[in-house]
């Protein structure tokens, strides 16, 4: 919206300059030029309110809309000027033009072009005409002077006819060369972004034609009261309006709170991408441990036998400790399905678990000022736990595209901000033979940067990038700069997962942090969903800065973003950071 604003203000330069040129001397070809100038300001002005109105910031909204006004208001003042300035040319051609025919001389002397109208007869020597039956001198030369006049008008009139016609005609062909720049533009930069990320135009295909859903499986927190913006539903809904059990003595739908959703500390999200008519499921993270995953697949009634990758963001066990449980949901609701005949096996491939190869021995925390270990993390499923129940590992700590080219997920997370400095007070355990012995010692060491951390991100059609952080240790503003770098001709639609923020040691990233994304990120995201490890302080904060923009997620929720060709053009509106 930062860039149209700045298009408006260099086209309202631009045309006060031409004018100025005007003033000095008519020229049709100026006069086309300002005329076109003044239809393409008015196309900015137009696409500065539309994306005004999408605004969700009230402040920056109603900022942006006292702009629009200012520019209609200029708009309206250059076109008077410039009619009242071609009116004022017009009027001094006409009178040079009428100059010209009457001549500023005296009848003794008429001009040339008077002389060429002069049809009096000559006079003899005696002061006789030499046609007896011509009519007086003065009429015939009134007459022919005012034909010679309406001729001239009307040959005026139709220059100025033409001037018209060749200005729409040069509006028109700008406009044809301003969209066809602007697809070649975008072709060029779709491909260049295919290119740094390894892609096949086959792929952009994929990337042009998204819709994504997102389905809360485990949160720490469960959200059923607030009002939601179009698109978030929550759990209590979903259950009511999906075949729900009937009370037998009222008749009414019975809120079975005994197959609802639980809270845990953790996080899983379901990710559904829809494109081409295909569909692709992928489990990010799986929450704490098998009970809750179990029971909230369960109760969301997930069609958990299409799930076909489970991808863990990092090695923590709040992650990574529904692994094995939602693998054998899988694997029981395949079975299932194949007994009743509904699928065969050969429909089913196996699942990937998409892990980073550095997976640690154990984790633990030893909290700030004293650094003393005070617990050890649970351990993170094995390979060999993974395989036992089914699952296919793969590791990677680059960037790759999963679930049909549609999932983008990210390599190590580079640390640029000052105050983001990962994750206080965290060790890891060390284990190394003894110089002196084949005894193996163990040691914690300190790991506050979380380096096997991996964020996601879908493209939507339309509206720009989701951002799936699971925890953001790396802090969430390393994670933007990221994305920037890695799409640099996209917004950044939606942030959602935890930006860990929470905790009294952790106070002082809260407010950068919160500027960061509503003030120094432009555009600023439609949505930002804190969850997890965010912390109240952090959330109240964004919910402060961003308004309704700040959705207070949790488990149960379901989110469509919906890909949307009329607003295709928004794949123009790359992200940047304000310094």
């Amino acid at each position: 919206m930062n860039s149209l604003y700045t298009l408006g203000l260099r086209q309202t330069a631009s045309i006060n300059g031409d004018l100025e040129k005007l003033r000095s001397g008519d020229s049709s070809s100026l006069q086309g030029q300002i005329s076109t100038s003044l239809a393409a300001f008015n196309r900015t002005i137009d696409d500065y309110e539309t994306m005004a109105k999408k605004e969700i910031i009230k402040a920056k909204q109603e900022k942006a809309f006292m702009r629009v006004s200012k520019f209609r208001s200029d708009a309206t003042e250059l076109r008077a000027e410039f009619d009242r300035v071609k009116n004022q040319a017009a009027n001094v051609k006409a009178k040079a033009n009428r100059d010209d025919l009457l001549g500023d001389a005296p009848l003794a002397s008429p001009s040339v072009s008077r002389q060429r109208f002069n049809t009096s007869n000559p006079v003899n020597a005696g002061g006789h005409s030499e046609n007896p039956f011509a009519a007086s001198a003065q009429p015939t030369y009134g007459l022919r002077e005012d034909h010679a006049l309406r001729e001239h008008s009307f040959i005026d009139s139709t220059e100025n006819q033409l001037d018209a016609f060749i200005a729409q005609g040069r509006e028109v062909l700008d406009n044809l060369v301003d969209q066809r720049n602007m697809l070649k533009g975008t072709q060029r930069r779709l491909l260049d972004a295919a290119n740094t990320l390894g892609l096949s135009r086959d792929v952009i295909g994929w990337i042009e034609k998204r819709t994504l859903t997102l389905d809360i499986i485990v949160d720490n927190s469960i959200e059923w009261m607030t009002k939601l913006p179009p698109g978030f539903t929550h759990e209590v809904k979903r259950h009511l309006t999906d075949d729900p059990p009937y009370d037998t003595r009222t008749q009414v739908p019975l809120l079975d709170l005994d197959n609802y959703c639980c809270g845990a500390h953790g996080l899983s999200i379901l990710i559904t991408t829809e494109s081409n008519s295909e569909i692709h499921r992928v489990l990010f993270d799986t929450g704490p441990e098998s009970k809750s995953i179990t029971r909230n697949l369960a109760a969301l009634r997930t069609p958990v036998e299409s799930i076909e990758r489970i991808l863990l963001s990092h090695w923590h066990r709040d992650h990574s400790g529904g692994i094995i449980g939602a693998l054998e949901q899988i694997a029981l609701a395949r079975a299932k399905k194949q007994a009743k005949s509904v699928h065969s096996s050969a429909d089913y491939p196996a699942v990937v678990v998409d892990l980073h190869p550095d997976r640690p021995i154990a984790r633990g925390i030893a909290p700030p000022p004293t650094g003393k270990v005070i617990c050890r993390l649970p351990e993170d499923p094995t390979h060999s736990d993974i395989l036992s129940a089914g699952g296919v590992v793969e590791t990677h700590s680059e960037d790759h595209l999963v679930a049909g080219n549609s999932v983008w997920v990210s390599g190590e997370i580079p640390r640029v901000t000052s105050f983001e400095t990962g994750l206080l007070g965290g060790v890891r355990w060390r284990e190394f033979h003894s110089t002196s012995s084949e005894e193996i010692r163990g040691e914690w060491v300190p790991e506050e940067d979380i380096m096997d951390e991996r964020y996601v991100a879908i493209d939507v059609l339309g509206k720009g990038l989701v951002i799936l952080s699971a925890c953001s240790h790396a802090g969430i503003c390393n994670v933007i700069h990221s994305v920037i770098a890695a799409f640099p001709e996209r917004p950044i639609h939606a942030i959602v997962g935890g930006l860990h923020l929470a905790g009294p040691e952790l106070r002082d990233r809260v407010a950068p942090t919160v500027d960061f994304i509503s003030e120094r990120l432009i555009p600023a995201p439609s949505y930002v969903l804190p969850m997890h490890c965010t912390g109240f302080n952090a959330k109240v904060a964004l919910a402060q800065a961003l308004g309704d923009a700040c959705v207070p997620a949790g488990t149960g929720m379901h989110i469509e973003f919906k890909g949307d060709n009329s607003q295709a053009e928004d794949r123009l509106m790359g992200a940047r950071i304000h310094d």
